[in-house]
């Protein structure tokens, strides 16, 4: 098997503040120390101490939030004993400090920020790593059956579809190239028909939405084709939308491995619309908005639904970036909906003056033979291409988008989004680009792909975690 390695590296991103969480920790915990000095005066001289065991701890200082199933008190003498008198009044001393503390900052939450996942790989997963060339992995996983289930486009049918295998290119180029994270625990696995049948049932999912840009409907089009035409089949609307019938994956329960339906198969709907209202290159006010379709699929059903959202590719204007970004979080809120998941998909820039330059001159038989950038430091925004669609505002974009879902979910406005980090991985595909005029979309089969690799793996490790701590949900970062 002939493999060819790209290594791969992090891009920059803005510091955090970490003064103020230390100046931010040192204020509330002399605060808490105070009060819980005077409640708990009447055994002083117990030679006892105590501390906070704060959940997380970075997350805690900066929220200045204490968990008050988590206190615990240390014999500075002898091992703790949690049955002790003595202990019981100190925790009940504790909890009066805390009403105090929660009677001085009232709660108004509508949703509560939830637990830490403690899984590193759920906020490393993707960042770091490299594009190894497999033919291995490209003929197992790389293509889609046939035929496939949402057809390819007359130009993609005159192009792509036109390759002919080769003993030294068996298949397209694009698809050859697989995603090794540097953290070995924190493998990308394929994404089969099996392995998405099996996370829905753990994590008790029973419909998906996609909705957003362009690149959304790729990601879409991409997992329904990697599905394939024997796991999938027209539904009739679960919506209200005008066209007759959607997209459904059958996950099949009897486990023979026949392919014939059976009552015991479950239809899983999936729901793509290209986002409302979102800012053109010209636009000067935000019009966004989540469609009448979208929320009837998310509220068809009290179980639990998976949504993929983005904005950000066509966004030009930072303010309105800001503003769409935050409406869309408010009408995530407003469903009122704590079972479901629901996912950012960061944006990945375009590549400019990328190949094939001139598909029109070019022999579609042998395809293209181009490799992935072997570091981020080849992407390149000093030109006119990447000026003139703003690519090197995406990574911007980005971080503006963590860290307001993390003061929203922190201050309990809206529930917990997960943030699906694909830049870092697909900033390196530089190939695998439709080409001409077109160096944002991709072709496929190829590297949007692996965004569904991606999700899915991020799924398995989620449902490992919340099943091992019995959460409903967690947070990643």
């Amino acid at each position: 098997m002939a493999r060819r390695r790209v290594k791969g590296g992090k891009y920059a991103l803005l510091k955090s503040f970490g003064s103020i969480m230390i100046i931010t920790t040192s204020i509330f915990t002399a605060f808490n120390l105070a009060i819980l000095k005077q409640t708990t005066a009447p055994i002083e001289n117990t030679k006892k101490a105590f501390a906070f065991n704060f959940v997380n701890t970075e997350a805690s200082t900066s929220k200045g939030e204490l968990d008050e199933n988590r206190i615990v008190f240390f014999d500075t003498d002898a091992t703790p004993t949690t049955n002790s008198t003595e202990t019981k009044v100190r925790e009940n001393s504790a909890q009066k400090a805390l009403k105090v503390h929660h009677d001085i900052i009232p709660d108004d939450r509508k949703y509560k920020t939830m637990p830490s996942c403690n899984s590193h790989c759920l906020s490393s997963m993707g960042k770091d790593g490299a594009w190894v060339q497999d033919w291995n992995f490209a003929k197992n996983y790389g293509q889609f059956p046939l035929p496939w289930v949402i057809p390819a486009k007359p130009l993609l049918v005159d192009h792509e579809l036109q390759f002919q295998p080769t003993l030294d290119s068996p298949f397209p180029w694009r698809t050859s190239w697989k995603w090794i994270d540097e953290d070995a625990d924190c493998h990308v696995d394929p994404m089969t028909p099996e392995v998405v049948c099996n996370v829905l049932d753990e994590l008790g999912a029973d419909r998906i939405a996609f909705y957003g840009d362009s690149l959304t409907e790729s990601q879409f089009q991409s997992f329904v084709n990697m599905m394939g035409p024997d796991n999938t089949r027209k539904i009739e609307s679960t919506t209200d939308r005008d066209v007759s019938d959607e997209i459904g994956l059958v996950c099949r329960r009897n486990k023979t491995g026949h392919e014939d339906e059976t009552d015991d198969d479950v239809i899983v709907p999936i729901f793509y619309q290209r986002s409302m209202g979102e800012a053109a290159h010209k636009q000067v006010e935000s019009a966004y908005d989540f469609s009448q379709e979208l929320n009837s699929f998310i509220n068809q059903s009290e179980k639990r639904m998976l949504g993929v959202f983005n904005i950000g590719a066509h966004y030009h204007n930072e303010t309105l970036y800001q503003e769409d970004l935050s409406k869309m979080l408010d009408l995530i809120s407003a469903f009122d909906r704590n079972q479901d998941l629901y996912f950012f998909r960061t944006t990945s820039p375009g590549h400019a003056y990328c190949e094939p330059r001139k598909p029109w001159d070019m022999d579609w038989t042998k395809g293209v033979e181009t490799e992935p950038f072997s570091s981020i430091d080849e992407m390149r925004w000093d030109n006119v291409v990447a000026r003139r669609w703003n690519w090197e505002k995406f990574q911007y974009h980005n971080k503006h988008t963590k860290d307001i879902m993390e003061e929203k979910h922190r201050t309990g406005k809206i529930p917990m989004v997960h943030i699906f980090d694909v830049y870092n991985m697909t900033a390196l595909r530089s190939d695998g680009h439709r080409g001409g005029t077109d160096c944002l979309h991709y072709a496929y089969p190829g590297p949007i792909d692996w965004w569904n690799h991606f999700l899915f793996t991020y799924l398995k490790e989620l449902s490992r975690v919340l099943s091992r701590e019995n959460m409903v949900n967690c947070r990643a970062w």
